[in-house]
């Protein structure tokens, strides 16, 4: 969640980095006197998720306080765009007070097509680590999902905008730059006839000033050999990769919509370890989806506990209507759901996070510092924080650095790690 005040108009992103980058690229539009929309100069503008039932409802809690403010005279108007005005626009206009519902930034066809659009962003969160959206759109068709609906086909930016807009934001002072889409492995296939991502790497890698690279958002079935070779070569591009698997069983992929694992778990998981030695591997899994038995669940469970991943996200399914999963038979009980999800995530801490991270203490690894003489947790005392390579922003815990330093943020240091703290780690400074 972002907050960004530009021209008196406060934007409040919610949801994915995808929409906090359509939420820096309205910023940066406002800002440049393309208020094309003719909003109120002192309005707050609330861009939304739909992505499962939680994240609508903490919209409608964030659209009910915004109404709240516009009665108490703080703002003098609000309004609504993102994904819940295409997905779930009856909810927002039952919220009395809402000015306005805006088309969604990624709607906006004639800017989408112009590089200043991304050229122009204002950063929301750090200055030193930005996020780039490649391509939008999505032509998976998971049978739980409505993005295809709510963001259309899946559509590759042009190379050299992406290009542009890195440069950009290096010469800002962005040290790190994170590749999202729905699937950046087929970014390309759409407008060049072929995956595409291996020649974009290859030009960001000659960027001066650029320090790391990131993907984030891989589908299993779109990783390849040359890819792999390539950000083992690539010394800008992190060994890094997150990968939303959402289960082990094929049975329950296919129900799913998905695309089974190409061989087992275990396999395939090595296989990658040993295709590019140290990379960090982060997997996303789904619990308790119609016609997950607790067999499955069982299965999933061990397959976890016996090659666990680096870092680990995993949900329970929620029901959506207009999905085809919504109206298959062998739903899960909710209660049941919810208990499958806290055991794989407590097994998960005891095979991922206290064990397969002790890996790194002893060793040296780079980190991006992001504050300084802050005060840290676990009565540590004041220091420092950043995040290790392998620590994506705001989701793999961070690196804590106790003690002065004379480094200030966006430095790339090396780092001794000393220990661990639950999903942080605990370093110094590195001669």
């Amino acid at each position: 969640m972002e907050n960004i005040y530009k021209k008196g108009i406060r934007i409040l992103n919610l949801g994915c980095p995808k929409n906090i980058v359509d939420g820096e690229i309205l910023a940066g539009v406002l800002s440049r006197g393309l208020d094309a929309l003719r909003l109120h100069h002192d309005a707050i503008i609330i861009n939304t998720c739909s992505f499962i039932k939680p994240a609508r409802d903490e919209a409608i809690s964030a659209i009910k306080k915004a109404v709240a403010e516009k009665r108490l005279g703080r703002v003098s108007a609000v309004y609504v765009t993102g994904c819940m005005v295409r997905s779930h626009p009856g909810e927002i206009e039952a919220v009395r007070g809402v000015d306005c519902l805006v088309e969604p930034v990624f709607t906006w066809r004639e800017l989408f097509e112009r590089n200043e659009m991304f050229t122009e962003r204002i950063l929301s969160s750090s200055p030193n680590s930005a996020f780039v959206r490649i391509a939008d759109g999505c032509d998976n068709r998971c049978s739980y999902c409505l993005i295809p609906e709510i963001r259309g086909r899946y559509r590759s930016r042009k190379t050299e905008n992406i290009v542009n807009e890195v440069e950009n934001l290096v010469n800002k002072g962005v040290k790190e730059v994170v590749l999202i889409s729905e699937d950046v492995g087929q970014y390309g296939v759409d407008i060049y006839g072929k995956k595409s991502l291996v020649d974009l790497l290859e030009l960001l890698e000659e960027i001066e000033g650029l320090r790391w690279v990131r993907l984030l958002y891989l589908n299993p079935e779109s990783i390849y050999e040359e890819l792999l070779t390539t950000i083992k070569r690539l010394k800008k591009i992190l060994n890094y990769l997150d990968l939303p698997v959402q289960h082990t069983e094929g049975s329950v992929l296919r129900k799913m919509g998905r695309r089974p694992l190409s061989q087992s778990y275990s396999k395939w998981i090595e296989g990658i370890y040993k295709a590019v030695p140290g990379i960090v591997i982060r997997l996303t899994f789904m619990v308790g989806h119609p016609g997950e038995t607790f067999d499955m669940f069982k299965s999933l469970m061990e397959n976890i506990k016996s090659s666990p991943p680096d870092h680990l996200t995993a949900f329970p399914y929620y029901r959506e209507d207009g999905t085809a999963s919504a109206v298959m038979n062998e739903q899960v009980d909710e209660i049941e759901k919810m208990g499958r999800f806290h055991r794989l995530m407590s097994a998960y801490y005891r095979v991922g996070v206290e064990k397969r991270r002790q890996r790194f203490v002893g060793s040296v690894q780079e980190a991006i510092i992001e504050s300084v003489n802050v005060e840290l947790p676990y009565s540590l005392g004041r220091g420092s924080e950043g995040r290790l390579w392998f620590q994506a922003p705001e989701v793999d815990g961070k690196i804590l650095i106790p003690g002065r330093t004379s480094y200030h943020s966006g430095d790339i240091v090396n780092i001794l790690i000393v220990g661990v703290k639950g999903y942080d780690f605990i370093g110094r400074i590195s001669p």
